[in-house]
C-alpha cells in the first residue's frame, strides 16, 4: 500500500449532504523546500520546481476537503452547508473563527442570521444555533439551506504539529522517487543469468506508509 492507497482509504463522510465550499485558499505551504530537499539529501537546485509541485500534490494529501485529517494546515476560509439549523458541525479543525450563519427563507431570499441567534464556543467545531431558529423560516428541501462560513488552520506553518509536517515531507519524498522512478532500480549481475533489474522503490514506499500512517494517527478527525 502507498500513500495514495491511502488517501483513498481514509477518504472522510461528511455529515451532511453537500462538500464545503473553499472561499480563500491558504497562502503557502507548511513544508518548505529546504526541508523536502534535506529529507532526500538533495543539493541541487535542478528539480526545485518540480519539488515545489510535488510538495504541493502532498499536502493536497492532507489538508482541507480532500485530504484524510480532516484538518485544515495553514489559515483558510470555508462555507459548510446543512438543510437546516440542527447539528451545525463544522468540517474542519481547528477552527480560527466563524464569520457568519446564512440561510435561504421560505420566499427563496438569502438571510443572515443575527449574531445574536447563534454562538460558537472558541476553538469548537461546532456552531451552536438558538431554538427560535428551529421554526419555519428555512427554505424546505434545499441541502444548502443554511450556510455557516468560517477560518480554519493553524495560526502559521511553525505552528503545523511536527508529525503531520514529517508527514507530508515523507509523502513529498515518495511522490518525488516514484516520479523518478529509476531512482528505484537496482541492476545486479546474477550468476548464469546476466544483469536483472530489481525494483526496490515498493519496499521503500512500504516503509514510508508505515511511518505516515503513524505520524497522521492522532490527528485524524474521521466521522462515523
Amino acid at each position: 500500500m502507498n500513500i495514495f492507497d491511502t488517501a483513498a482509504g481514509y477518504r472522510r463522510r461528511h455529515p451532511y449532504h453537500l462538500a464545503p465550499v473553499l472561499v480563500t485558499p491558504p497562502d503557502g505551504l507548511p513544508v518548505t523546500l529546504a526541508d523536502v530537499k534535506t529529507q532526500l539529501r538533495i543539493s541541487t537546485d535542478a528539480d526545485d520546481l518540480l519539488l515545489t509541485a510535488t510538495i504541493a500534490s502532498a499536502v493536497d494529501l492532507f489538508d482541507g476537503e480532500r485530504g484524510i485529517l480532516g484538518r485544515c494546515l495553514l489559515p483558510q476560509v470555508w462555507r459548510a452547508r446543512y438543510p437546516g439549523f440542527l447539528a451545525l458541525r463544522l468540517p474542519f479543525e481547528p477552527v480560527q473563527s466563524v464569520t457568519s450563519v446564512e440561510y435561504v427563507d421560505t420566499l427563496g431570499e438569502t438571510q443572515t442570521l443575527d449574531p445574536t441567534l447563534w454562538r460558537w464556543i472558541d476553538a469548537s467545531p461546532v456552531v451552536v444555533v438558538t431554538a427560535h431558529c428551529l421554526g419555519n423560516v428555512v427554505a424546505h428541501c434545499r441541502d444548502d439551506a443554511v450556510s455557516v462560513t468560517f477560518s480554519a488552520g493553524y495560526a502559521n506553518a511553525d505552528a503545523v504539529p511536527s508529525p503531520i509536517k514529517m508527514a507530508i515531507t515523507l509523502a513529498t519524498a515518495d511522490i518525488y522517487q516514484v516520479i523518478k522512478r529509476t531512482d528505484g532500480i537496482k541492476r545486479d549481475a546474477v550468476e548464469g543469468v546476466g544483469l536483472t533489474d530489481f525494483d526496490t522503490s515498493g519496499a521503500v514506499s512500504v516503509a514510508t506508509q508505515a511511518a505516515i500512517d503513524r505520524l497522521i494517527a492522532p490527528y485524524r478527525r474521521v466521522y462515523e
